[in-house]
């Protein structure tokens, strides 16, 4: 048995913002960052809500890498905003991540942080519900259930979920990320990229999260280049858009995987973006996938990974030859966009790198992105996958 879970309603277009127009209520707490305030976000959805009668509070201070410490110093602030019916997320995977811990503990006064996990009953929608407006195309996090905090007492990444942080509506603009870089852009799309491929090969799939995890592949092949190169080509950004909310479908339903463990890791001790850790890591971690076959007593990847290949137009004369041609193909995508291929290239020094390896390899060992990998990933296994993502080695083992 298995269950599905998705945000009941999704707003899509470049006229989706106004959707907020026919919100009921009195009030309601606009959650962002400073750089988006700046770009005129937060005015464009205040003013949306304005128009719906909906009077408005804003939050500002949501730092780039949200942590148990920043957002418990939030909540008495959001605490004080008394008597408002919605809370509208804008920004990134880490404002909105932000923004749905927030939530939880505004409803749930008694409930740490740490606690937000799939088997605890979590109440939401008693006081506020929830608006989340991604202006990035890459973590999904506007329809999945995780919220990734940073533990700065313990130096690791929480991954944390819950079938309550799920927003009641994601409104699907466009527009909004126009305004990335190309750095960000790259980023965030290899991001979406990893979320689908992982999805579709995680031991937690299931039929519903294959469909939404297979549709964005080819258009982020096709179309991230597109969008990196020209950040003003609406057709890029849209199909960009549509293709990181497709894949935030996927992985919330079946998890993600081994490149996600590596990169929660590489973030916390090196505060790599997390879509540069994720572009470096999966690589590697598909490659290291495919090294045992289900025939040899693994999982079927190897005929995952070849039916990914297949559908960009990858192929050989075996499902091992097939994948084996998706990693090249994924290289190829990684270089055209200019991501580092290895962690030396990512501008970690070889002394950092084995200060802290030790380290790399028990918050990757830890994470639950691991138990859901398509192969079972030893300690020792994982200090070799760091030290070929380091050298930009492949994987022989």
């Amino acid at each position: 048995m298995w269950t599905y879970r998705s945000v009941p309603k999704i707003v899509f277009g470049e006229d989706a913002l106004d959707d907020l127009e026919t919100l009921d209520g009195q009030r309601a707490v606009v959650v962002s960052d400073r750089t988006l305030n700046r770009l005129g976000f937060v005015e464009k959805v205040e003013d949306k809500l304005n128009t719906a009668g909906l009077d408005t509070d804003v939050l500002l201070d949501i730092p780039n890498e949200p942590t148990l410490l920043s957002i418990e110093n939030l909540v008495p602030e959001l605490n004080d905003l008394r008597d408002f019916q919605w809370i509208v997320a804008v920004g990134g995977g880490s404002v909105i991540d932000a923004a749905k811990a927030l939530w939880i503990r505004y409803e749930n006064p008694n409930l740490l942080l740490e606690e937000i996990v799939p088997f605890i009953d979590i109440v939401t929608r008693k006081k506020a519900h929830f608006v989340a407006i991604p202006t990035t195309s890459g973590t999904g996090s506007e329809v999945s259930w995780a919220i990734v905090l940073g533990d700065d007492d313990n130096g690791r990444k929480l991954e944390l979920a819950s079938p309550a942080a799920i927003p009641d509506i994601a409104i699907v603009d466009p527009v909004f990320p126009v305004q990335m870089s190309p750095i960000l852009t790259a980023d965030t799309g290899v991001d979406a990229l990893a979320n689908s491929i992982e999805a579709f090969t995680s031991e937690w799939r299931n039929a519903f999260s294959d469909a939404f995890a297979l549709q964005p592949i080819p258009d982020i092949f096709h179309y991230l280049p597109q969008a990196y190169n020209d950040g003003s080509n609406m057709i890029a950004r849209t199909r960009m858009h549509i293709a990181a909310t497709l894949s935030g479908l996927a992985f919330t339903n079946s998890q993600a995987g081994l490149a996600h463990s590596m990169a929660h890791a590489l973030g916390a001790v090196f505060h790599l973006a997390h879509g540069r850790a994720v572009a470096i890591s999966l690589p590697y971690a598909m490659e290291f996938n495919q090294r045992l076959s289900k025939e040899e007593g693994g999982s079927d990847a190897v005929e995952r990974y070849s039916t990914i290949g297949r559908l960009i137009q990858e192929s050989g004369e075996t499902d091992s030859e097939t994948a084996s041609k998706l990693v090249l193909r994924l290289r190829s995508l990684l270089a055209q966009i200019k991501e580092p291929l290895c962690l030396k290239d990512a501008g970690i020094s070889e002394n950092a790198f084995s200060n802290q390896l030790d380290r790399l390899v028990t918050l990757a060992s830890e994470s639950t992105c691991t138990f859901v990998n398509p192969r079972t990933v030893s300690t020792v296994e994982f200090e070799k996958l760091f030290l070929c993502a380091f050298e930009g080695s492949s994987i022989t083992f």
